[in-house]
């Protein structure tokens, strides 16, 4: 069954993206975004998704696990912390004391780009937004 159709016009290309029960399709003439790879698709891209959407201020981990409204510390930092953290999109306000009772996490300038990205962060969104909505 198809949920969504976009399709995005930018600068003489287009990306359609269907969204399907089961699939996503994307076609793009063009390559993904940088720091984006296929293999990065999937449950791991809407988690770290759903971190740079909450994202728009330095938050602390326990703000970010509420918003997501996940119950199990060690799950959210392993599954969500820590492969935004690998892939550049997040950073630590004390990188080199994680354990700083103040301890932050803030978009890196990849995170903010693929944020700026209108048409992928669209994309993302769209899936993003059929499965998931932050709590306020």
């Amino acid at each position: 069954m198809l949920y969504h159709i976009a399709i995005i016009l930018k600068k003489g290309a287009h990306t359609v993206v269907a969204i399907f029960d089961d699939r996503i399709e994307i076609s793009n003439p063009g390559g993904l975004v940088k720091g984006l790879e296929i293999k990065d698709f999937g449950k791991k891209a809407i988690r770290i998704l759903k971190i740079i959407l909450l994202l728009d201020k330095e938050m602390k981990r326990a703000e970010i696990q509420e918003k997501l409204d996940l119950k199990h510390d060690d799950y959210f930092r392993l599954n969500y912390i820590v492969p935004a953290l690998e892939k550049g999109f997040i950073e630590m306000t004390f990188p080199n004391n994680p354990n700083n009772p103040k301890q932050r996490y803030r978009l890196t300038t990849k995170g903010r780009e693929l944020r700026k990205n209108q048409a992928i962060f669209h994309i993302l969104t769209c899936f993003a937004g059929t499965i998931w909505r932050p709590r306020k």
